[in-house]
């Protein structure tokens, strides 16, 4: 028998039939509750699987309504035949379309009514007699004209286009509406109508011929069980609600109805005005991802609010909040926990570790993953719109305080540290310049009491001085009334540094009648004023974790050269899960596990097999140190529980009465057949932390990434922060820093930057792997040994697979899209025959990047960017980041790889790029816009053609129809390349610019013309 061992610690065509018979004739328009229902809310977990289950099939083991519904749906999109494409299972954002939809020229409203107290009567009256511009049509058989507008039978009797049709009529009949919708060109149907999932199967029944009929159509559908929107700057009372909003500059989205009117009540109140407000309700089509990306296009928000309950189509969610939080906050308040992530009864049964990961923790990594901030209370979540809106954003958690009384200050401050902020050190330069002002012998702490010298000229040279203090990140002045301050005096003072914006400036002016003209002119002049201090210690908080979190979105992340050099044995892991699957397996044994793991080039402690007694000896004496050994089994996950583990094993007689006291357990208290031998390891003597990294689906974002304590620790508590993949280092060091593990050891020095940086390289391997081998279902890394001294070692491990019947186009996919390797291909170049890589971006390419721009002649900077642009903007981060952090469902730049000749013989990998080609997804459309650039000791090799053809296809890929660029007119090699690629050029000599469009003929198209020839 070989000795094998294991350690690598070093390194619309077909009509679907209507469920329903045509001769069975329903009146649609009759509709008895005047009360608007909103019961689907206990069922709100159905919502869960709309995104994933639409775009990529069922998952077959889930058992709500809403598989139902999916199925279905499903079934019938199947059924069309071979043009279809994923639009039809969720349509992208189509620009045009939402703005008919939320700024439509023509409505109809299908149940529009006369009857008294009816919600089609109050629907119909809000649109119609609230000075709202655009043309309204009534369409019910009942009247022949409702408030003096002439009623239409049906909606393909008005000749106008429809830019929106409003239904509120009984759920049965809003399928057929949409289909008729369909044939009448409707583009957007917005369905106030309740009774569907909500009320059990029949009401399933009817969401699934509803969903079905509008991806049949193109009809995009927003609701059910909305209650409408209300656009107040166009006088737009898209709802039966009663309430009017102010005109403001905040877009509202709620799920809730119910929370979204008493908000807007709460805002007329408090003389808060909105943009837009949107009941999403059911979400059955449009969703958070539309909304966001329409209210970020929309000139009159500036800030995004969103009352979430659950979410679905999470991608298009995560894609569309990264992008819009970059220039506008979205705050979310959220709620409905679901305490543990859904599985199967088999997955549950064999779950190794049983802890429960709240969903809060997942949604809060996927908030910080897209840059919105998260808030607790509706209360919180206007102090920060004003705070957001008025205040430039912290570089950092350190607060200065400036008071005139002790115990305001002190009430600050442990709300500060309570919330992870902290007082910033106070710099010798700061100390002086205050101890020319300040009596001798003053005590300069932070927070800085003024007592009774307190006065408005102190208050301002003391604020001028902290301002200036660059280790401090935000200001907080709290004047609280005593005898001798002057809080009016004190504000006009301080509203000269509401216009600097150096920093956040937050004020607390204690009390009431006395200090509200100080409050008032605080407030007018944009400096957000809390009545007390603990709160605005709180909001600041609030505001740096919302910076930091922005910042991590675009920090550029470390590069790890063991990575880059090391790729995974994909070879060995393909194999690995085929044979067990074909066995009909779905628990790999831990060997299995540790080799998967191995072929990710994750730190394994030793481990080796041994199928007998012998080789076990054999095996811990090549070890040469103490060893465990466990049971090695098809089936068994928990081996202590069945005596299936032995440890501290020094001596030959002690591992051979081991193997056999593990062999007699195991065939006593499971089957002898699933004795198969034992594995053998390096016991864990070394003085270590225990950590937990793992994996499990979750049924809204798919795959995620957990880590934490382990091991023992785990019977007193559970430290868990929750990671969406993919990651890079920068990501996988701020999901450790979420865990109080890291806080505690950090601060103790047990945890250092080496062991950190092991850390983080484990963590990303991992991703790489979750998102590589997405037939593994779960996995859990428990214990993972972390030492100063002995790095980073993965003790036990645990894989689970899918169901066997699972197929591929069945799994959930990542909330967040990796990196796409397909568009990955190596080229030689033509005249000097050197290999190179032509690849897409990734963000660890911002240093490479800046050093291609210091090659670039002014010639071929001037053709890029039709002017000179310095080499400094070209570099900042600002602009790099934008282009290396690219989500790749809105922009994908390739880039062509040369590794350095100077740099072969070295231990660095640092390649150069010769070449990049910025393909830009126009926004709502499916068109592209591209640049290009060659380095100009590479120009005339064929770079630009390749490049330009390779983006080509991948635009083709992409569902790209139309792709267009503006070209100089004096740059001739870049005309010619387009032009032999096909690309048509509609010359302007008065811009001196060529117009170079291409349009491409995707899959679909093809088969439609040779369908055609035939």
């Amino acid at each position: 028998m070989p000795v094998v061992y294991l350690s690598n610690k070093d390194s619309k065509r077909k009509e679907v039939k209507s469920s329903q018979s045509s001769q069975n004739k329903i009146n649609i328009f009759e509709i008895n509750n005047t009360k608007k229902s909103n019961s689907f809310l206990p069922l709100k977990r159905n919502y869960n699987y709309l995104a994933n289950q639409l775009a990529i099939g069922i998952q077959t083991v889930m058992q709500h309504s809403f598989q139902r519904i999916l199925e279905r749906v499903l079934e019938g999109i199947r059924s069309w035949g071979e043009g279809v494409s994923a639009h039809h299972f969720h349509p992208s954002y189509d620009k045009s379309k939402m703005e008919a939809l939320f700024h439509p020229k023509t409505i109809a409203v299908i149940g529009a009514s006369k009857r008294e107290n009816s919600l089609g009567k109050r629907l119909f009256e809000n649109l119609t007699l609230l000075d709202y511009k655009g043309e309204v049509f009534p369409v019910n058989p009942k009247y022949e004209e409702i408030n003096g507008s002439v009623c239409y039978k049906r909606i393909e009797d008005i000749d106008e286009f429809i830019d929106l049709a409003i239904i509120i009529t009984p759920a049965k009949t809003v399928a057929e509406i949409i289909r008729e919708c369909g044939q009448a060109n409707v583009k957007n149907a917005l369905v106030l109508s309740a009774g569907f999932r909500e009320t059990g199967e029949k009401g399933e029944e009817f969401e699934a011929e509803v969903l079905l009929e509008a991806r049949k159509s193109g009809v995009r559908v927003i609701g059910t069980n909305s209650i409408g929107f209300i656009r107040p700057h166009l006088n737009l009372f898209a709802t039966f609600s009663n309430q009017r909003p102010k005109e403001g500059s905040i877009g509202f989205v709620s799920q809730s109805g119910a929370m979204g009117e008493g908000v807007l009540d709460w805002g007329n109140s408090q003389n808060v005005g909105f943009s837009a407000f949107v009941s999403i309700g059911g979400m059955i089509d449009i969703s958070w991802g539309d909304v966001i990306h329409y209210l970020g296009d929309d000139t009159r928000t500036k800030a995004i609010v969103l009352y979430m309950e659950t979410i679905n189509y999470a991608r298009s969610f995560l894609s569309a909040a990264k992008e819009v939080s970059y220039s506008k906050p979205i705050i979310v308040l959220k709620t409905g926990k679901r305490q543990q992530i859904e599985n199967d009864s088999s997955s549950q049964a064999v779950s190794p570790i049983r802890f429960e990961i709240d969903e809060d923790l997942i949604f809060n990594a996927a908030f910080r993953r897209s840059g919105m901030l998260r808030v607790d209370t509706m209360a919180e979540v206007f102090f920060m719109v004003e705070v957001i809106s008025k205040q430039p954003r912290p570089k950092g958690k350190n607060l200065a305080i400036l008071t005139n009384a002790n115990a305001p200050a002190q009430l600050a401050t442990a709300m500060l540290t309570k919330g992870g902020g902290q007082l910033g050190q106070l710099s010798e330069k700061t100390i002086e310049s205050l101890s020319e002002f300040l009596p001798k012998g003053w005590v300069y702490e932070n927070p800085l009491d003024l007592h009774q010298f307190a006065t408005p000229e102190l208050y301002e040279k003391a604020t001028e001085v902290l301002l200036e203090d660059t280790a401090i990140d935000g200001l907080l002045v709290i004047l609280a009334p005593q005898a001798v301050s002057k809080p009016t005096e004190t504000a006009k003072n301080l509203l000269r540094f509401a216009s600097l914006k150096k920093k956040p400036l937050l004020v607390s002016w204690m009390g009431g009648d006395t200090t509200k003209e100080g409050r008032k002119l605080l407030s007018k002049a944009g400096i957000p004023n809390f009545q007390y201090p603990d709160a605005a210690a709180h909001i600041f908080n609030y505001l740096w974790k919302y910076a930091y979190n922005l910042k991590g979105i675009y920090q550029t992340p470390r590069i790890s050269d063991s990575m880059k050099k090391n790729p995974p044995n994909r070879v060995t892991v393909t194999q690995i899960i085929a044979n067990a699957r074909l066995e009909g397996r779905t628990i790999l044994t831990e060997w299995e596990a540790k080799l998967i793991l191995a072929a990710y080039n994750l730190p394994i402690v030793d481990t080796r097999l041994a199928l007998s007694e012998d080789e076990a000896w054999q095996q811990a004496k090549a070890i040469g140190k103490p060893v465990v050994l466990k049971v090695h089994s098809h089936s068994i996950i928990n081996k202590s529980e069945v005596g299936g583990v032995r440890l501290y094993l020094k001596e030959e007689q002690a591992v051979r009465s081991a193997y056999q006291e593990i062999k007699k357990n195991i065939e006593e208290r499971v089957s002898p057949n699933e004795f198969l031998g034992v594995t053998v390891q390096e016991m864990n003597t070394h003085d270590s932390i225990e950590m937990l990294m793992g994996s499990k689906v979750d049924v809204q974002f798919g795959s995620i990434i957990f880590f934490g304590n382990g091991g023992k620790s785990l019977q007193y508590y559970q430290d868990r922060a929750v990671a969406l993949p993919p990651l890079n280092a920068t990501l996988a060091r701020r999901a450790i820093e979420q865990t109080t593990i890291f806080k505690n050891l950090v601060k103790t020095e047990d945890l250092h930057e080496p062991t950190l940086i092991l850390l983080e390289q484990s963590m990303v391997r991992f991703s790489q792997l979750i998102i590589e081998q997405p037939f593994i279902k779960e996995i859990y890394l428990n214990p993972i040994s972390v030492s100063r001294t002995e790095g980073v070692s993965i003790l036990d491990a645990v894989m689970i697979l899918q169901p066997n019947e699972v197929k591929g186009e069945e799994l959930i996919r990542l909330a967040i899209r990796p990196y796409p390797s397909e568009y990955e291909e190596k080229w030689i170049l033509p005249k000097s025959k050197q290999q190179v890589l032509i690849r897409p971006i990734r963000p660890e390419d911002e240093p490479s990047m800046a050093e291609f721009h210091k090659k670039l002649s002014p010639q071929s900077v001037y053709f890029r960017f039709f002017h000179a642009v310095s080499l400094d903007q070209r570099t900042s981060h600002e602009r790099l980041s934008r282009i290396c952090f690219a989500d790749y469902d809105r922009q994908i730049t390739l880039i062509i790889e040369k590794e350095k000749e100077e740099l072969l013989n070295t231990n660095t990998t640092q390649n150069e790029i010769i070449g990049a080609i910025r393909i830009i997804k126009v926004h709502g459309t499916k068109e592209a816009e591209f640049g290009m650039t060659i380095v100009d000791g590479y120009q005339g090799e064929g770079l630009g053609f390749e490049l330009l053809n390779r983006a080509v296809e991948v635009c083709r890929s992409e569902g790209i129809e139309l792709l267009t660029a503006d070209i100089l007119s004096e740059n001739r090699a870049m005309k010619r390349i387009c032009e032999k690629l096909g690309f048509v050029m509609e010359y302007n000599s008065d811009e001196g610019t060529v117009k170079a469009s291409l349009y491409i003929q995707n899959v679909f198209d093809s088969e439609d013309i040779n369908d055609e020839e035939e």
